[in-house]
Parts: structure tokens; sequence; C-alpha cells
């Protein structure tokens, strides 16, 4: 079972391939950054705070945002720890700064069947959600984090 599905990364293009390894970097980085790390000595990574960015999104942007979207989901299924969704947020927010890519992560929360507290984060850029998108609507946005309203030049 596990040799199928490692065979599945060989019939990735040589672009998704990288990607995929790049997002398994990045996923793993943002992992050991989340449990060592206080979220405050990170944050100025992740953007100014409370600030939001609605850059367009043209049909070429889009198509790389769902590919790394789309890595970051492959490597998380691929590594051995589980990558929860700030986890997911900081990789994809990693991969797109490289990229030169505005971004902005969104934490929010909300309350569970047990009324107790749960969170969540996600990464969108312009219309599209790159990380943690379908979750997000029964959460209340409670802080934001984006690079500037264009393109990084």
């Amino acid at each position: 079972m596990i040799i199928r599905s490692f065979s599945k990364l060989f019939h990735l293009s040589s672009y998704e391939l990288l990607l995929f390894l790049e997002a398994n970097f990045f996923l793993t980085l943002a992992s050991i950054v989340r449990i060592v790390v206080p979220l405050r000595w990170y944050a100025p990574f992740l953007g100014k705070h409370m600030n939001i960015n609605l850059e367009e999104v043209d049909e070429n942007l889009k198509s790389e945002l769902l590919t790394i979207d789309k890595s970051i989901k492959r490597g998380c299924k691929y590594l051995p720890f589980e990558c929860k969704c700030l986890v997911q947020a900081i990789a994809g927010k990693a991969m797109l700064r490289l990229r030169r890519i505005c971004s902005t992560v969104y934490l929010g929360v909300a309350k569970d069947e047990q009324d107790k507290l749960i969170a969540h984060a996600w990464v969108r850029v312009g219309d599209i959600h790159v990380t943690g998108g379908g979750g997000r609507k029964k959460y209340n946005v409670i802080s934001t984090f984006a690079d500037g309203n264009n393109r990084l030049h």
C-alpha cells in the first residue's frame, strides 16, 4: 500500500516534483517553528498585522496558486507528522513569498459542538484560497497578516 502510494510521485512532472519537495521542506520547517518559536516572534514573517491584500488574480497566477495548493496538500499526505492549518499557512506563505506573490494569512476562531474554542488559519491571494480555504466560513477572523497591495518587486 505504501509503495503504491509513493509510486504516484514518480508520475509527477519535474516541476510538480520540485514543488512537492519544496512544500515538504517548508512544511517541515513550519512545523518546527510552530512548536519551538512563539507566534509573536514569527508573526512579522507572515506580514503586516491587520492588513489585507486585495491583489487581482489573472489566469496564469491562478494556475500557479492552484499548483502550490496541490503541492502543499500532497506534502501533508506524505510527511510522517501531522501538518495542521497553521503549519500549512506558514509553508504556503513561504512558498508565495519565494515567488514574490503577495498574500494574506487569516487567523480565525469558532466554537465546536462541545462549545470549546477552536482555531483555523488560511492563506488567500485575491479571491483564491491557497491553503485552508475549505473550512474558513465557520470561523470569525480575529487577525490578518498581509504583504503589500501588489506583487512584491
